[in-house]
């Protein structure tokens, strides 16, 4: 298993370490959340044992943040031509059902570059994007026509998609919401990419990366606050 990275940046230690040491303690003590055997349940690696166990930080972080309004980048696609494919095996939009179910009173969005699986159901839109142009996400915000209190990047799972779409993206997180950036690599030079960009950005931030008995790849996230 990897060394443990963690990295604090601006008040992210004030405002991240107590949750990421519950998550920490959480995972090595094998424990299951309720956002776990919801994320399971409908589908979504977030909370899969070959795969992630985001849920166990994620339902840390959401002791006292009920967001109301939440936006996930990346649906899943099952398309294998695509980058970042869950292959022919995924379940699109499984991430935005969990959310819904876990946040009763919140509307879910969600936006991916594959437009045969974008769909319109109880409390979920989802919009058209591509992560590698900076107006194309403009043009999602645009459409979109609200800002939002908890943004997630799942989707194309490379460092320049994730920083054009945070530059694009972040100013329409509201006060006192979270961005969060998934499937980070654990690769060294990588690491210390986003770590830099985090630090560039003079947020209240933390990167860290999970252990996870599987995966040494890419279970690290970053997540950001504005203040």
């Amino acid at each position: 298993m990897l060394t443990q990275f963690l990295s604090f940046y601006g008040q992210g230690q004030v405002r991240f370490a107590s949750p990421i040491r519950q998550a920490l303690h959480s995972i090595h003590s094998n424990e299951r959340t309720r956002l776990c055997e919801i994320m399971n349940a409908a589908g979504s690696d977030k909370s899969r044992e070959d795969k992630h166990n985001y849920t166990v930080l994620y339902s840390a972080l959401f002791t006292s943040f009920k967001p109301q309004s939440v936006f996930e980048i990346g649906l899943g696609t099952n398309n294998p031509d695509l980058p970042s494919t869950m292959g022919i095996g995924g379940k699109p939009g499984a991430s935005l059902r969990g959310w819904r179910e876990f946040f009763p009173e919140a509307r879910i969005y969600g936006a991916d570059i594959d437009r045969d699986i974008l769909f319109e159901e109880e409390r979920i839109k989802t919009f058209y994007v591509d992560q590698l142009s900076g107006a194309a996400v403009d043009k999602m915000w645009s459409e979109f026509g609200e800002t939002c209190d908890f943004i997630i990047d799942d989707g194309l799972h490379r460092y320049d998609a994730n920083s054009i779409t945070f530059r694009h993206s972040f100013p329409q997180l509201n006060s006192g919401g979270l961005y969060i950036i998934e499937d980070i690599s654990s690769e060294v030079g990588n690491l210390a990419q986003f770590d830099q960009f985090l630090e560039s950005t003079g947020q209240t931030a933390a990167l860290v990366l999970l252990p996870h008995a599987i995966n040494q790849i890419d279970n690290a996230v970053a997540v950001i606050a504005k203040d």
